[in-house]
Protein backbone atom coordinates (compact mmCIF):
# COMPACT_ATOMS: atom_id res chain seq x y z
CA UNK A 1 0.00 0.00 0.00
CA UNK A 2 1.51 3.46 -1.22
CA UNK A 3 2.20 5.61 2.05
CA UNK A 4 1.83 9.32 1.83
CA UNK A 5 3.66 10.11 4.07
CA UNK A 6 6.93 8.91 1.69
CA UNK A 7 5.26 11.60 -0.89
CA UNK A 8 5.92 14.38 1.41
CA UNK A 9 9.32 13.50 2.51
CA UNK A 10 10.14 13.34 -0.77
CA UNK A 11 8.76 16.50 -1.98
CA UNK A 12 10.39 17.78 1.05
CA UNK A 13 13.76 16.53 0.01
CA UNK A 14 13.27 17.81 -3.34
CA UNK A 15 12.48 20.73 -2.58
CA UNK A 16 15.14 21.89 -0.25
CA UNK A 17 17.68 20.31 -3.56
CA UNK A 18 15.85 23.03 -5.75
CA UNK A 19 15.96 25.59 -3.26
CA UNK A 20 19.42 25.14 -1.64
CA UNK A 21 23.26 25.19 -2.98
CA UNK A 22 23.38 24.36 -6.99
CA UNK A 23 23.05 20.61 -7.02
CA UNK A 24 25.79 18.69 -8.56
CA UNK A 25 22.98 16.22 -10.43
CA UNK A 26 22.14 17.82 -13.69
CA UNK A 27 18.85 16.99 -13.99
CA UNK A 28 17.82 18.55 -10.22
CA UNK A 29 20.45 21.78 -11.67
CA UNK A 30 18.04 22.43 -14.22
CA UNK A 31 15.23 23.04 -11.85
CA UNK A 32 17.19 24.81 -9.67
CA UNK A 33 17.98 27.27 -12.00
CA UNK A 34 14.62 27.42 -13.26
CA UNK A 35 13.36 28.30 -9.47
CA UNK A 36 16.21 30.50 -9.23
CA UNK A 37 14.82 32.65 -12.63
CA UNK A 38 11.91 32.56 -11.14
CA UNK A 39 12.16 34.38 -8.39
CA UNK A 40 14.72 36.71 -9.94
CA UNK A 41 12.28 37.59 -12.64
CA UNK A 42 9.77 38.05 -9.75
CA UNK A 43 11.76 40.50 -7.90
CA UNK A 44 12.70 42.65 -11.73
CA UNK A 45 9.13 42.52 -11.67
CA UNK A 46 8.81 44.53 -8.71
CA UNK A 47 12.22 46.62 -8.06
CA UNK A 48 12.18 48.03 -11.83
CA UNK A 49 13.33 51.08 -10.94
CA UNK A 50 16.17 49.89 -8.42
CA UNK A 51 17.15 47.39 -11.24
CA UNK A 52 17.64 50.40 -13.74
CA UNK A 53 20.02 52.85 -10.84
CA UNK A 54 22.05 49.75 -10.27
CA UNK A 55 22.36 48.04 -13.74
CA UNK A 56 20.71 44.50 -15.12
CA UNK A 57 23.99 42.65 -14.41
CA UNK A 58 24.45 44.04 -10.83
CA UNK A 59 20.94 43.43 -9.89
CA UNK A 60 21.04 40.43 -10.98
CA UNK A 61 23.82 39.83 -8.72
CA UNK A 62 21.70 41.20 -5.83
CA UNK A 63 19.28 39.44 -6.64
CA UNK A 64 21.09 35.68 -6.67
CA UNK A 65 22.37 36.97 -3.40
CA UNK A 66 18.78 38.31 -1.70
CA UNK A 67 17.39 34.56 -2.61
CA UNK A 68 20.06 32.56 -1.28
CA UNK A 69 19.66 34.99 1.76
CA UNK A 70 15.92 35.05 1.74
CA UNK A 71 14.67 31.78 0.78
CA UNK A 72 10.78 32.10 -0.34
CA UNK A 73 8.48 31.30 2.03
CA UNK A 74 5.17 31.81 0.60
CA UNK A 75 3.65 30.17 -2.84
CA UNK A 76 2.44 33.65 -3.75
CA UNK A 77 5.14 35.67 -5.61
CA UNK A 78 3.43 38.96 -5.08
CA UNK A 79 4.05 38.61 -1.57
CA UNK A 80 8.56 37.86 -2.37
CA UNK A 81 11.50 40.51 -1.98
CA UNK A 82 10.06 42.26 1.41
CA UNK A 83 13.67 42.71 2.79
CA UNK A 84 15.46 44.16 -0.20
CA UNK A 85 15.05 47.44 1.17
CA UNK A 86 17.00 46.05 4.65
CA UNK A 87 19.47 44.22 2.19
CA UNK A 88 20.05 47.91 0.86
CA UNK A 89 20.63 50.02 3.65
CA UNK A 90 24.04 51.07 4.31
CA UNK A 91 24.97 50.86 0.28
CA UNK A 92 25.99 53.45 -2.08
CA UNK A 93 23.90 54.91 -3.47
CA UNK A 94 22.40 55.71 0.38
CA UNK A 95 18.65 56.55 -0.81
CA UNK A 96 18.92 53.18 -2.75
CA UNK A 97 17.34 51.34 0.17
CA UNK A 98 14.10 54.36 0.24
CA UNK A 99 14.05 53.22 -3.61
CA UNK A 100 13.68 49.28 -2.57
CA UNK A 101 11.15 50.59 0.33
CA UNK A 102 8.93 52.70 -2.10
CA UNK A 103 8.98 50.14 -4.97
CA UNK A 104 7.77 47.26 -2.52
CA UNK A 105 4.81 50.21 -0.79
CA UNK A 106 4.12 50.32 -4.07
CA UNK A 107 3.78 46.32 -4.91
CA UNK A 108 1.76 45.76 -1.78
CA UNK A 109 -0.81 48.61 -2.75
CA UNK A 110 -0.85 47.06 -6.26
CA UNK A 111 -1.72 43.68 -5.18
CA UNK A 112 -3.76 44.39 -1.47
CA UNK A 113 -7.17 42.85 -0.61
CA UNK A 114 -10.38 45.13 -2.16
CA UNK A 115 -12.88 46.52 0.83
CA UNK A 116 -15.47 48.92 0.14
CA UNK A 117 -14.48 52.39 0.74
CA UNK A 118 -16.52 54.41 3.26
CA UNK A 119 -18.14 57.77 2.88
CA UNK A 120 -18.02 61.14 5.74
CA UNK A 121 -21.51 59.58 7.15
CA UNK A 122 -20.20 56.27 7.28
CA UNK A 123 -17.22 57.80 9.14
CA UNK A 124 -18.85 59.90 11.43
CA UNK A 125 -22.03 57.65 12.41
CA UNK A 126 -21.66 57.31 16.51
CA UNK A 127 -21.33 53.03 16.50
CA UNK A 128 -18.53 53.46 13.32
CA UNK A 129 -14.91 52.08 13.46
CA UNK A 130 -12.65 52.96 11.07
CA UNK A 131 -9.75 51.79 9.90
CA UNK A 132 -7.06 52.28 7.03
CA UNK A 133 -7.81 50.14 3.24
CA UNK A 134 -5.89 47.26 3.17
CA UNK A 135 -3.83 48.51 0.34
CA UNK A 136 -2.62 51.37 2.39
CA UNK A 137 0.82 51.81 4.05
CA UNK A 138 2.51 54.80 5.37
CA UNK A 139 6.11 54.82 4.73
CA UNK A 140 9.26 57.29 6.34
CA UNK A 141 11.61 58.29 3.86
CA UNK A 142 14.80 60.08 4.19
CA UNK A 143 14.63 60.88 0.39
CA UNK A 144 12.17 62.35 -2.64
CA UNK A 145 12.06 58.99 -4.42
CA UNK A 146 8.38 59.62 -5.34
CA UNK A 147 9.40 61.54 -8.14
CA UNK A 148 11.88 58.93 -9.78
CA UNK A 149 11.31 56.50 -12.69
CA UNK A 150 13.68 54.12 -14.54
CA UNK A 151 14.87 56.98 -16.80
CA UNK A 152 15.94 59.72 -13.80
CA UNK A 153 18.97 60.91 -14.82
CA UNK A 154 19.10 62.88 -11.22
CA UNK A 155 20.02 62.07 -7.91
CA UNK A 156 16.64 62.43 -5.61
CA UNK A 157 17.18 65.42 -3.16
CA UNK A 158 17.29 64.82 0.89
CA UNK A 159 13.51 65.58 2.25
CA UNK A 160 12.68 63.36 5.18
CA UNK A 161 8.76 63.31 5.49
CA UNK A 162 6.55 60.52 5.50
CA UNK A 163 4.38 59.34 2.53
CA UNK A 164 0.92 57.49 2.52
CA UNK A 165 0.70 55.08 -0.05
CA UNK A 166 -2.66 53.32 -1.62
CA UNK A 167 -4.94 51.93 -4.30
CA UNK A 168 -7.95 54.36 -5.23
CA UNK A 169 -11.60 51.99 -5.95
CA UNK A 170 -10.65 52.79 -10.05
CA UNK A 171 -7.35 50.68 -9.27
CA UNK A 172 -4.53 53.48 -9.19
CA UNK A 173 -2.05 52.99 -7.17
CA UNK A 174 -1.86 56.70 -5.31
CA UNK A 175 0.66 58.38 -2.82
CA UNK A 176 0.31 61.49 -0.82
CA UNK A 177 3.20 63.37 1.40
CA UNK A 178 2.32 63.73 4.61
CA UNK A 179 3.28 66.50 7.52
CA UNK A 180 4.64 65.11 11.33
CA UNK A 181 1.19 66.22 12.64
CA UNK A 182 -0.69 64.21 9.51
CA UNK A 183 1.18 61.10 9.66
CA UNK A 184 0.35 61.09 13.32
CA UNK A 185 -3.76 61.40 12.66
CA UNK A 186 -3.16 58.57 10.30
CA UNK A 187 -1.41 56.37 12.52
CA UNK A 188 -4.30 57.16 15.34
CA UNK A 189 -7.05 55.88 13.46
CA UNK A 190 -5.36 52.40 12.78
CA UNK A 191 -4.69 52.62 16.66
CA UNK A 192 -7.93 53.70 18.02
CA UNK A 193 -10.85 52.85 14.98
CA UNK A 194 -12.66 56.13 15.77
CA UNK A 195 -12.11 59.71 14.59
CA UNK A 196 -13.41 61.09 17.10
CA UNK A 197 -11.03 59.13 19.86
CA UNK A 198 -8.42 60.42 17.28
CA UNK A 199 -9.54 64.11 17.50
CA UNK A 200 -10.11 63.94 21.61
CA UNK A 201 -6.74 62.48 22.14
CA UNK A 202 -4.46 65.26 19.37
CA UNK A 203 -6.98 68.05 20.44
CA UNK A 204 -6.24 69.99 17.47
CA UNK A 205 -6.15 73.69 17.53
CA UNK A 206 -7.91 75.94 14.75
CA UNK A 207 -5.36 75.46 11.66
CA UNK A 208 -4.57 71.93 12.60
CA UNK A 209 -8.00 71.08 12.86
CA UNK A 210 -8.12 72.84 8.81
CA UNK A 211 -5.32 70.66 8.15
CA UNK A 212 -6.87 67.35 9.73
CA UNK A 213 -10.46 68.08 7.64
CA UNK A 214 -8.24 68.60 4.18
CA UNK A 215 -6.36 65.30 4.70
CA UNK A 216 -9.95 63.43 5.59
CA UNK A 217 -10.99 64.85 2.50
CA UNK A 218 -8.23 63.22 0.66
CA UNK A 219 -8.64 60.35 2.47
CA UNK A 220 -12.00 59.56 1.70
CA UNK A 221 -11.98 60.97 -1.87
CA UNK A 222 -9.60 58.47 -2.45
CA UNK A 223 -11.45 55.70 -0.66
CA UNK A 224 -8.14 54.98 1.43
CA UNK A 225 -10.74 54.28 4.87
CA UNK A 226 -13.24 51.79 5.58
CA UNK A 227 -15.70 52.14 8.09
CA UNK A 228 -18.04 48.89 9.98
CA UNK A 229 -20.43 49.50 12.45
CA UNK A 230 -19.70 48.06 15.82
CA UNK A 231 -21.33 44.57 16.82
Amino acid sequence: MFDTRDLGKFQQAFLGLVTGAPPADTGLRVHHDTWFLGLIEALRGVYAMTEAVVGAESFKALARDYIRRHPLGTPCLNAYGDRMADVLRGRDPVWLADLAAFEWALNLAHHACDAVPAGFDDLLAPDAVCTLQPSVQVLWLEFDVTGMDAGSQYPPPPCPRSVLIGRTPGDEVVWLPLSIYEAEFVARISLYGSLFTVLEHMTPGDEEMRCLQALLARLVQNGFLISYQRP
